[in-house]
């Protein structure tokens, strides 16, 4: 049967004979379909060579290539007969292009976010979601091109335009080193014998020496400052973001490690916190100073959830953005700072006010060491370092009235509302012109009041002098006898 072969009628081709049907084409000769009785299609071509006989060669089967594919492979094939050449090794040579042909098809489909996937499956990476955040907002139109689309050309005015034209030069720098790390990883995948991609096209900006550089952030919190911005997040803040926030200045704790730190983690027998989910993957000890044992006791007393220290409104979780918080304090005090501006600070009030040895720092900062032997061989207990958390909290608190906006002192405080008759009289003979009203006093006294009416164990002796004797004997003179003042407090008693 001959007759004029189009895609259309491949496609709607039936055989109800119960026998092989073959079709030859009426323009190409020698070219034709068989069709079996399940109605599968075979593209086939036929030719008599002299001396041999017909042949006939398989070129594919419909729908894995199409009418113009085959026909192309037909011209091929009958040329090659016409010359006298092997129709075994014709066909052969079709299927070996067939299987390479399919071969690039799957790596040409790969796109970006298909090699994103495969990447973060690849990995336990700490910064995944920080790598997803990025890429989608400076890629978010490359997610479904396919990765060998991805020219070089695109990566640099990709760069140029997110760095030059909009100014986020450090947005545009991280983006590119996240895309060239995915793409790398794309150098080594093999797809049915095929290389993903030969070349890693983010290369363009390092060979054409585009600059990159961003420099390193030095904005913190001057000194002379500290004591606006924490009042700022005692009056302006939601205690949870309060608490936080303090937490993070303290500590020099990364926001997102802070966020999700759990009382699993919180030691109040060897005043040590554990952080073993952090971004060097290494198990991180932060001293617990006398200021964050105050600040943590008093919030286990009235925690809101059993598995995170800082929490969300209801406590299901832990807390999240703080952004809206933040601002208020900067709106307040005209101060603009973020989390990692707390870290740095932290960090400079150790080195530079307290003269802490730079190692040192690294060490609480959780930073990675640069020797072998540090890496390897020192481990050192946090609890060395709590005179650093300890100096740390007096040389921000120091000399200053916390119950007041403008940070002066301002003689005793509010606390003579609750202290009256002995108690008063004991209190001004032994402690006349001491007392101030610092911040543990402003924002852990009433816990402490709860805690110890309770019988909670709470180490006095460990919580510094402000807090045990300055700040703590007003409210702990009232309803309560020599006693107890002896073995709680260690003090004489008349």
């Amino acid at each position: 049967m001959h007759t004029r072969l189009t895609q259309k009628y491949v496609d709607g081709l039936k055989n109800e004979s119960g026998k092989d049907l073959f079709i030859r084409d009426s323009l190409l000769q020698g070219f034709g379909v068989k069709a079996t009785p399940k109605s599968k299609i075979v593209y086939i071509v036929e030719c008599r060579l002299k001396g041999a006989g017909s042949k006939r060669i398989t070129l594919g089967y419909h729908p894995n290539i199409n009418l113009k594919d085959a026909k192309r492979r037909a011209n091929k094939a009958l040329a090659l007969l016409r010359n006298g050449q092997d129709p075994v090794k014709i066909s052969r040579e079709l299927r070996e292009e067939h299987m390479a042909s399919q071969a690039m098809k799957e790596p040409l489909s790969v796109t970006l976010n298909d090699l994103m996937e495969s990447y973060f499956a690849s990995r336990q990476l700490k910064s995944e979601q920080d790598y997803r955040k990025v890429l989608k907002g400076c890629f978010k139109d490359w997610q479904d091109k396919p990765v060998r689309d991805i020219s070089r050309q695109l990566v640099e005015a990709r760069f140029k335009k997110i760095a030059f034209k909009e100014g986020h030069k450090p947005q545009a720098a991280k983006a590119m080193r996240y895309l060239s790390a995915i793409l790398t990883y794309g150098k080594a995948e093999i797809i049915q014998g095929e290389s993903l991609i030969s070349e890693n096209p983010v290369d363009v900006l390092k060979e054409k020496r585009i600059d990159r550089s961003v420099k390193p952030k030095e904005r913190h919190i001057q000194k002379r400052d500290l004591f606006k911005v924490i009042r700022a997040i005692m009056t302006e803040c939601h205690k949870e973001a309060r608490d936080l926030l303090l937490f993070q200045l303290f500590t020099g704790s990364r926001d997102s490690e802070s966020k999700k730190l759990k009382w699993q983690d919180v030691d109040f027998i060897n005043k040590t916190i554990t952080n073993s989910e952090n971004k060097s993957s290494r198990t991180h000890i932060i001293p617990m100073g006398s200021f964050i044992y105050a600040l943590l006791l008093a919030k286990f007393y009235e925690r809101r959830s059993k598995e995170y220290v800082f929490t969300n409104i209801d406590g299901s979780s832990h807390i999240g953005i703080v952004r809206k918080q933040v601002n208020k304090v900067i709106n307040k005090t005209g101060i603009t700072f973020s989390h990692h501006d707390l870290r740095r600070t932290y960090a400079t009030l150790l080195e530079a006010e307290l003269s802490v040895d730079e190692s040192v720092v690294g060490r609480l900062l959780n930073h990675s060491p640069k020797t072998v032997t540090r890496k390897h061989y020192i481990k050192s207990s946090a609890n060395r370092y709590t005179k650093e958390a300890n100096a740390l909290y007096k040389l921000i608190c120091a000399d200053h009235d916390w119950s007041s906006d403008d940070g002066e002192r301002k003689g005793e405080g509010d606390f003579w509302s609750r202290v009256t008759g002995t108690d008063k009289e004991v209190y001004e003979f032994e402690f006349e012109g001491k007392f101030r009203q610092t911040l543990m006093m402003m924002l852990f006294d009433d816990s402490f009041q709860d805690l110890m009416k309770s019988e909670a164990e709470v180490d006095l002796q460990y919580i510094d002098e402000e807090m045990s004797v300055y700040t703590y004997l007003p409210w702990a003179y009232m309803e309560r006898n020599d006693d107890w003042r002896k073995r709680v407090l260690g003090i004489k008693v008349n």
